[in-house]
């Protein structure tokens, strides 16, 4: 059994609906899918959890999957409002939802591991024995960040691809300490910042295991499209997988066409 995590509202349905994708051509095991959202509508009208008809869409991907695979609905809009609505700093350039995962601890439907997932992800290869790497001794375990690694700390992480002990982590309090932090202090990256400063014991893992480059390889496990910076001239680029043609025209990755293609069979039959 793997166990993932993943959070976001009803636009992350394109996202979760390419790892449904990727699960369905690269993965045999059995997957159950925690999507943590949010109803914050009074903040933004964008705020929604995902409908009905788009769970369905990605249920049934699942399924074809693995027939015992799931997707699970988990609830955090209390434990948001309650904790967060006094927060510094609401708008860093990133929605409430990339905070969901603060409140994982709080959750009892949370198995004490999990791998959690930003949607901008492709699993490009069976992730089983990532997934089962030994974790007793760490509450998490993450690739280095593309340019944190040279411009923030050596071993700073990137939070998009997390091994998360929940066990140890409730026994640490270590969301706990994050929500904290994110709470009152200032910072662009919040949850990504609050991760690197308060984690005890993190295992830092092969790029292979969360690619942030331009250029993947054969090797490369899991994809992930985020934000790049172009040098000359200076600009950002963020192209998420769902994007299919500028993945192709901007990135020229064509390598995971058989999931994209996958992907492209259900897109129009999501409501966004």
């Amino acid at each position: 059994m793997i166990n993932l995590l993943v959070a976001g509202n009803n636009f992350a349905s394109k996202g979760l609906l390419v790892i449904a994708c990727s699960l369905l051509l690269k993965v045999k095991e059995e997957v159950t899918i925690y999507f943590m959202t949010m109803d914050l509508k009074n903040i933004s009208p964008k705020y929604i959890p995902i409908n009905d008809n788009n769970f369905k869409v990605i249920e049934r991907v699942l399924k074809m999957q693995n027939p015992s695979s799931s997707l699970k609905i988990v609830d955090c809009t209390k434990e948001y409002l309650k904790t967060m609505s006094e927060r510094r700093k609401k708008n860093s350039g990133y929605t409430p939802y990339a905070l969901c995962r603060l409140f994982s601890d709080l959750k009892e439907d949370i198995p004490d591991k999990v791998l959690y997932l930003d949607t901008d992800i492709i699993i490009a290869k069976d992730i089983s024995s990532f997934y089962h790497s030994d974790m007793s001794e760490y509450e998490i375990a993450g690739a280095l960040d593309y340019y944190g690694r040279f411009w923030i700390k050596r071993d700073y992480i990137n939070s998009g691809v997390l091994l998360m002990n929940m066990k140890k982590i409730r026994e640490t309090g270590f969301m706990e300490k994050c929500r904290e932090f994110c709470k009152t202090s200032f910072s662009i990256l919040s949850d990504q910042d609050a991760i690197n400063k308060l984690a005890k014991k993190k295992l830092i893992v092969s790029d292979i295991y969360n690619d942030q480059s331009r250029r993947p390889t054969e090797k490369t496990v899991i994809k992930h499209f985020s934000k790049q910076i172009n040098y000359l001239p200076v600009y950002t680029i963020n192209i998420k997988p769902w994007d299919v043609e500028k993945v192709h025209r901007r990135y020229k990755i064509f390598r995971y066409d058989d999931i994209l293609n996958e992907y492209l069979k259900y897109e129009k039959q999501l409501i966004i």
